[in-house]
């Protein structure tokens, strides 16, 4: 399952989710502002850093401007009590996927998170999208009518 980190006035944090809702593409939406972050979701989540807590911190956050940080001698559990106690530190969205993260809302890499089997259907090196679109939108028209079929399966 997709973990969505947001704050509900991030704009960033709406552009996200309405994406995710409109491709009908499951997620767990996760207000930082309202439920506490757990230190097994920090560790989820800079599992997939390359820099670490510096990649998921936002240095334009109030906290950050007035207490700078120094990523490289503070410990691990001192900066996730930092994060724990000002979740607006943290740069918003965090997109946690099964083997991926995304920091922020950006409409290309967003599509990472559209399922395998829909990306493997359209990827065809023959076809041609823009002269040719029939086998792309026929495959994601079938794809958006198997879900709302599912979606009306699971309402009946």
């Amino acid at each position: 399952m997709i973990k969505v980190f947001v704050t509900p006035s991030c704009s960033s944090s709406n552009k996200a989710k309405k994406w995710f809702k409109l491709h009908h593409i499951p997620f767990q939406e996760i207000n930082l502002l309202t439920r506490q972050l757990q230190i097994f979701e920090i560790k989820e989540i800079l599992q997939y850093t390359e820099n670490g807590f510096e990649d998921i911190i936002s240095k334009k956050s109030d906290y950050f401007r007035n207490n700078p940080l120094d990523f490289e001698t503070m410990s691990f559990n001192d900066l996730s009590e930092i994060i724990i106690n000002n979740p607006r530190i943290l740069k918003r969205p965090l997109i946690l996927g099964p083997n991926s993260l995304q920091i922020g809302f950006n409409d290309e890499d967003i599509r990472e998170f559209i399922p395998k089997e829909l990306r493997e259907r359209v990827i065809c090196e023959d076809c041609d999208v823009f002269n040719n679109p029939c086998e792309y939108l026929n495959l994601l028209k079938n794809y958006f009518e198997e879900i709302k079929a599912e979606l009306k399966n699971k309402q009946a």
